[in-house]
This record gives structure tokens, sequence and C-alpha cells, in this order.
């Protein structure tokens, strides 16, 4: 695993604070084993030296923590590049895809469109694309031409305005 400038999730790193009460040797906090900075009253502290980070869930084999002492964590977030789909074969995302900018929209598609069953998705069109399957709920705006099958499930909605 590794860290890449920005994570492709909401933040790049999780930061958190712990004061002492004093006497602690051990912390709870989550991180990804290898990618967590810890600094102790502002110096940070080296891995497998100052303190053991291997469970994604507490830091361990601290000093004896001073009453009033200050843990600060930096933790990143990971990258997993088997966790993405190529630009140039294309994939399948299992998850919901969310843009939030405008992308250009080619007014021919080379792959076919299949809408989940449990999903609403939205072209703008004109579009012309292979074979269509609409299993959920699809909205077209503008124009729709399929060159091969269209099959729409008894639950199924294809809406196309314009």
């Amino acid at each position: 695993m590794s860290y890449i400038g920005q994570s492709i999730r909401q933040s790049r790193a999780e930061r958190s604070t712990f004061t002492a009460v004093g006497g602690e040797t051990s912390v709870n906090v989550n991180y990804t084993p290898g990618q967590i900075s810890v600094y102790l009253n502002g110096v940070k502290l080296i891995d497998a030296t100052d303190f053991s980070a291997t469970n994604g869930s507490s830091i361990t084999d601290l000093e004896e923590l001073g009453t009033g002492d200050v843990l600060d964590f930096v933790a990143l977030d990971s990258f997993l590049s088997s966790d993405t789909v190529a630009a140039s074969t294309g994939g399948t995302f299992q998850g919901a895809v969310t843009l939030n900018q405008g992308i250009d929209n080619p007014s021919t598609l080379l792959g076919d469109i299949i809408a989940p069953v449990d999903k609403s998705t939205a072209l703008v069109g004109p579009i012309v694309i292979p074979n269509l399957t609409v299993n959920g709920n699809l909205t077209i705006m503008s124009e729709l031409n399929v060159s091969g099958n269209t099959s729409i499930a008894t639950s199924g909605i294809l809406n196309i305005i314009g």
C-alpha cells in the first residue's frame, strides 16, 4: 500500500489528539499500519523504536506517559491500485459513482448501459449506445439511439426527456 498525495476519499489525513491522565503505555486510535505519524508533546516518535503500530487500532509499547502529556496522531489514508478502473479497458464499479464536476459527455458510448436495480442513473444526450438494460431507474436528458437490444425489467423505469 502506498500514499499518493491526495487521496481519492474525502480527507488526506485523519488527525487526532490524546491527552494522558498519567501512566498509559498504549492508546487506541484507528490507522492503517505503516501510515501513521505519532508526536509526543510536539516531538515526532519513531515507529518500532518509540512505539508499535501494527494492528490498525492501537499504539502500544510507549514509554509511560505523564499527566498532561499530549499525543498527536496523523493517520494517512491508503490508496490501493487494485481499487481502480482502467480508462483504456473499462471495468465495473461495485458502488454508486458520484461526479461532483461536469464531464464531457460523448455522443457515442462504446459500451452497453446497464442501469442497476437499486440505483437511479441519469445521462445527458443525445446518446448512441449498442445495448440498453434497465433494471432500475434510468433518465436520458435528450435523444437516445440504441443500435442493439433494449431490455426493461418489470421494476425498471426509463425516462426520456427531450
